[in-house]
C-alpha cells in the first residue's frame, strides 16, 4: 500500500463516540469443559462513559453476569461487529477486569470528508499496540484459563467460552519498545507517519496469549496445537478443572515445547 508521509494528518480528524454496554451471562446448564456457552442481554447505549460507569456501579452484585463489556463506538465510521475504539471488561461486582485501550478497526469505506491517506493514517494510528504493563498480564506459562469468545475477541469464533493452557504471555511495554524501535530502524518501506507505520504492523494481533485449547486431541500434531487468546479476553476458570483435564493440558504443553 503506497502512502505519502504526513505526520500532521491524524490531528486533523476527530469523531464523536458513544458507549455500548453489553452484558454476557453463562448458560450454566450447558457449561461443561472444555467449552461452554453464554447469552447476551439487550445492549444499552450511552452518550458518555461516565453515564455507563454509573449504571455498572449501581448494579454491583445485582446482575448475575459472566462479565460486562463497555465499548467505545465512533459515530460516522464504518465498523464491523466487534470493532470499537476501546473496550473495558467489568466483573459483576463492578471491578474493572481488563481493557483494550487501542482501537480494533479497519478503514473500510472512507468517510466523504476525508482523503484515503489521512483517514488510513488516523485509523491505523489508533490501532497501534505498544505493549502491556506487567501487572496487566495476569497469566503465565502453564496457567489454565477461560477464553471469552465474544464479538470483540480477535482470533476466535463467537458465542462460547473455551478452556485453554497458556504457552506464552503478551509483550510488555519494554518488549514492544524494543521490537518497534528495531522495526522502524530496519524496515525499508516506511511511510514516515509513525502512527500508521506502527499500527499497520503492531496491533491487536500482537496483544495476545499464546495458548493450547483444551478441546484439541492428544493425537493432534504439535505444530497444530498453538492458538491465541486476546489479553483482555482471558479469565480464570469459573468451574473446577478436573485432574484428568489438567493432566491433558500439561501434557499438551510439554509436547508443544515452546
Amino acid at each position: 500500500m503506497n502512502k505519502i508521509a504526513n505526520d500532521s494528518n491524524a490531528s486533523t480528524i476527530s469523531f464523536p463516540t458513544i458507549y455500548r454496554l453489553a452484558r454476557y451471562s453463562l448458560r450454566k446448564k450447558w457449561f461443561k469443559y472444555p467449552t461452554g456457552s453464554y447469552f447476551t442481554e439487550p445492549y444499552t447505549f450511552f452518550q458518555t462513559k461516565e453515564e455507563a460507569l454509573e449504571v455498572i456501579q449501581k448494579n454491583r452484585g445485582v446482575w448475575d453476569d459472566y462479565c460486562i463489556v463497555l465499548s467505545e463506538i465512533p459515530l460516522g465510521v464504518p465498523m464491523r461487529d466487534g470493532d470499537s475504539f476501546s473496550e473495558q471488561i467489568f466483573l459483576p461486582d463492578g471491578t474493572l477486569w481488563s481493557e483494550r485501550r487501542y482501537a480494533q478497526a479497519m478503514p473500510w469505506e472512507i468517510p466523504h470528508q476525508y482523503q484515503e491517506i489521512e483517514y488510513d493514517n488516523y485509523i491505523y494510528g489508533k490501532c497501534a499496540f505498544y505493549g502491556r504493563n506487567p501487572e496487566e498480564i495476569r497469566f503465565h506459562r502453564g496457567d489454565i484459563i477461560e477464553i471469552f469468545c465474544y464479538e470483540g475477541c480477535e482470533f476466535r469464533s463467537v458465542g462460547h467460552i473455551e478452556l485453554a493452557i497458556v504457552v506464552s504471555e503478551p509483550p510488555t511495554i519494554g518488549e514492544m519498545n524494543t521490537r518497534i524501535d528495531k522495526y522502524l530502524q530496519e524496515e525499508k518501506h516506511l511511510t514516515g507517519d509513525r502512527g500508521f507505520d506502527i499500527g499497520i504492523h503492531f496491533n491487536a494481533r500482537e496483544d495476545a496469549y499464546t495458548v493450547i485449547p483444551a478441546y484439541l486431541s492428544l493425537n493432534e500434531a504439535p505444530d497444530n496445537l498453538i492458538d491465541h487468546c486476546p489479553t483482555h479476553c482471558a479469565f480464570p476458570p469459573h468451574k473446577n478443572v478436573s485432574s484428568r483435564m489438567r493432566a491433558k493440558l500439561l501434557k499438551q504443553l510439554e509436547r508443544c515445547g515452546k
